[in-house]
């Protein structure tokens, strides 16, 4: 086996099956380009933990073969334990491990076997949760463990790779060695929409799973406030939660005069998603600027949306500031309420079809200059080496 060998755990769906499983990928192949052999150690589709090759690159998923709850619920507990077995066995043969994701007792393993071993250790650091995002606040069990994780675990001799600047600044206080980078993708090797291609309404979608973390509601009573000739021109679907458990959530939002130009098409496949977004004008998402949660992560769908040629019609939160311009790559909505949601609308209904086209062609060019995950091997290099 390569002298080189870089493990990265994470307990995300890899390799393709969440945002977190795309980010690991992306700095699989990276690792890759800087000569190292990586392999991941994920819970995406079961491999019957063995060993597979996606894209170039080995890894065993620790997923229970079943897919009922029991199944899911004793791969989840037992994801440590297996993922420490498989370190085990290489760690002879290792240079680094990058940990994404695995929990207090897997971590502690990996700071124990690379102090003996010396083996270097990154932390790929996405998110720091807000009490918001749980109906129980800061009492929820994975609020508690995340705060634990950025506030105790990750110690200086861990390097971080932060999403965003606040929790590069976060780590960086504390004496950590931290770089910054944003989500990244491989961008060239995605085909965007067809700029020239012009819809008889603005088509706007939302994919993913608002819970605690995206507001619709502020832009449901937005389009209501349209009049109907307004809500004519505008087409909004909403992918990852079903109508039924929108009216749940919010059963004081009357739907029926937005039937014509609101859908809630429910959960579906990446692929699915993706072609749909690719159909797309613009892609939403709406999240309260100040929350913690928001300064700390970096929205995914901002990158994918982009990467497709797709602009945003987003407000701004952790470091969009540093990629978005208002006019040019997307439409800004000032703040996160309704009043702000409202304004964005009727400015993005009104758009002439060259103003489309250049949102969507440099919405692209941002993706291409700044999410590809190729501009940045020299950087995690020099980190690397540091």
């Amino acid at each position: 086996m390569n002298e080189k060998v870089i493990i990265i755990v994470t307990a995300d769906k890899y390799p393709n099956g969440d945002a977190g499983a795309v980010r690991t990928h992306a700095f699989a192949k990276i690792f890759r380009e800087l000569g190292y052999y990586p392999i991941v150690i994920g819970m995406g589709d079961s491999t019957s933990m063995s060993y597979s090759e996606y894209d170039h690159v080995k890894y065993c998923s620790l997923r229970q073969k079943g897919s009922d709850i029991v199944s899911r619920i004793i791969g989840r507990v037992l994801f440590p334990m297996r993922a420490i077995s498989h370190i085990r066995k290489m760690k002879k043969s290792l240079t680094g491990i990058m940990f994404v994701s695995g929990g207090e007792l897997l971590l502690n393993y990996i700071k124990k076997i690379a102090k003996r071993n010396d083996i270097w250790v990154l932390h790929d650091s996405v998110e720091w949760y807000s009490p918001s995002e749980f109906s129980n606040g800061e009492k929820n069990i994975w609020y508690i463990k995340n705060n634990r994780l950025n506030e105790k675990l990750i110690d200086k001799s861990i390097k971080v790779i932060a999403i965003s600047s606040f929790l590069e600044n976060h780590f960086k206080s504390k004496g950590i060695d931290a770089i910054r980078i944003p989500v990244i993708m491989d961008v060239k090797n995605i085909i965007p929409c067809d700029y020239t291609h012009v819809n008889d309404v603005i088509r706007i979608i939302y994919a993913g799973s608002p819970g605690g973390k995206d507001h619709l509601k502020e832009m449901i009573f937005a389009v209501k406030r349209l009049s109907e000739e307004e809500r004519k021109k505008l087409n909004f679907t909403i992918i990852g939660i079903s109508r039924d458990q929108f009216e749940k959530s919010y059963p004081d939002l009357e739907l029926a005069e937005v039937e014509g130009c609101v859908s809630f098409l429910g959960r579906k496949k990446r692929e699915e998603v993706l072609d749909l977004i690719k159909r797309s004008d613009f892609s939403f998402l709406l999240r309260p600027a100040e929350e913690r949660y928001a300064k700390a992560g970096f929205p995914t769908k901002v990158v994918e949306s982009m990467s497709n040629g797709i602009p945003m019609l987003c407000n701004l939160t952790s470091d969009l500031e540093l990629y978005l311009r208002n006019n040019e790559n997307c439409i800004l909505i000032e703040n996160c309420d309704e009043d702000s949601c409202v304004k964005a609308l009727r400015k993005v209904i009104n758009l002439d079809n060259e103003a489309l086209y250049t949102l969507k062609k440099n919405a692209r060019i941002t993706a291409e200059h700044h999410f590809n995950m190729y501009n940045y091997i020299e950087a995690v290099d020099n980190f690397l080496n540091q």
